[in-house]
């Protein structure tokens, strides 16, 4: 019985006897008895689950335990249950050779063993499904999801999200040349009347972190570098309005030694990202989905930052043309320059490079540079500024 030989099953009864006395050994043969049956019977009949965690009968436990002490090639250890946020490793087995460890996504849509069901999946507007407990991220409309939650309750609970991307940011700059030789970059963040959310933070690119803040807390705004120092960030400080649909912030303002360029901006949206009536947190992967659903639903933007590197470092003026010259690509591609103003540009730059060493023609190329049409504002006047700058 159990691979065991005569002598193991003397050594199995001498345990049970020394804990439970003979007097209980007819009532716990019996039981042993009646689970061996129970276990056949099993083997013949599919069971019938009632409790998903049924509990060991005590004779038969100490029959296994003393068992593990003893019978050779026989081990009982707790099982291994450690998965990850984004995978689950099982055992897989092929044609005659040993199972080996297999790492599967948890999200049922980065799967590549089930082509059919992803695209099933996508089309029915699902970006996360988790393949162990069914719990979802559907998004119903552009920013706004349902989430299908699985409480330990056992009843699936759907909630709305809301995401903040539904904003129409745009920012008006001032750029001024100072006399030290930097600049002054004012900005003024706007929400567009058909935004559906509020504006609560924007931030820009950096070249380096020679940013002297000139307002750190004007208006109501922080400026800081939480992320390093190449993003400036601004938050609105406590019992400070955010940006509502057609309002607009007050003017923000940082000083840098880098010459105005295209830069990319990030803007961020208030919403409703507070999950309603719960009855329970989050699960670990479910979490873990939402969180990079709200990464993604930050709105890209374009604005006039610093950029350039000042000639003290070594490129000198025709340097700082020959960068001012290669961005006029960027933005036309970010729509800051109509096509058949962009020749226009690059004549104005290449007269510019002759005229280094002159300032009065820099100055009214300059001036050329503002009245030019098929520009947009921000970036003809941040042109304009450094052309006038090149005087100096």
């Amino acid at each position: 019985m159990f691979g065991m030989g005569a002598g193991e099953l003397l050594v199995v009864l001498v345990v049970v006897l020394l804990v439970f006395g003979p007097g209980r050994l007819p009532e716990m043969m019996g039981n042993l008895g009646k689970a061996m049956r129970e276990f056949q019977k099993g083997l013949r009949e599919p069971p019938e689950i009632q409790n998903p965690t049924p509990m060991l009968g005590l004779p038969l436990l100490v029959v296994i335990v003393a068992c593990g002490a003893v019978c050779p090639g026989f081990s009982w250890s707790d099982p291994d249950i450690a998965a990850s946020r984004d995978a689950v490793t099982i055992q897989s087995q092929a044609s005659g050779k040993p199972m080996t460890p297999q790492v599967i996504p948890r999200n049922l849509l980065d799967a590549q063993d089930d082509p059919k069901l992803v695209e099933s999946l996508h089309s029915q507007g699902f970006v996360f499904v988790d393949r162990m407990t069914g719990e979802s991220i559907r998004e119903m409309s552009p920013c706004r999801y349902e989430i299908t939650q699985k409480p330990s309750s056992g009843e699936s609970r759907r909630a709305p999200v809301e995401v903040g991307c539904l904003i129409a940011p745009t920012v008006d700059v001032s750029v001024v040349a100072l006399e030290d030789g930097s600049f002054r970059y004012s900005y003024t963040l706007k929400n567009g009347a058909r935004a559906e959310q509020s504006i609560y933070g924007w931030s820009i690119q950096l070249p380096v972190s020679d940013i002297v803040t000139a307002n750190a807390e004007a208006e109501g705004w922080r400026f800081t570098t939480p992320s390093g120092p190449n993003r400036a960030v601004w938050w609105p400080l406590w019992g400070t309005p955010v940006v509502a649909p057609g309002q607009k912030s007050g003017t923000l303002s940082i000083t840098s030694r880098y010459w105005p360029g295209v830069t990319d901006a990030i803007f961020l949206g208030s919403a409703n990202d507070r999950i309603l009536e719960l009855e329970e947190d989050l699960s670990q992967a479910l979490d873990t989905a939402l969180a990079r659903i709200h990464q993604k639903a930050k709105v890209p933007g374009t604005t006039i930052g610093p950029m350039f590197p000042p000639p003290s470092s070594g490129i000198g003026l025709n340097g700082i043309i020959d960068h001012l010259d290669a961005d006029i690509g960027s933005a036309a591609a970010r729509g800051l320059v109509d096509a058949s103003a962009v020749p226009a540009l690059h004549r104005a730059l290449a007269e510019a490079r002759l005229a280094v060493g002159t300032p009065e023609r820099l100055k009214a190329l300059g001036n050329q540079v503002s009245g030019l049409g098929g520009v947009n504002p921000n970036y003809r006047h941040a042109l304009a500024v450094a052309l006038r700058a090149l005087a100096r």
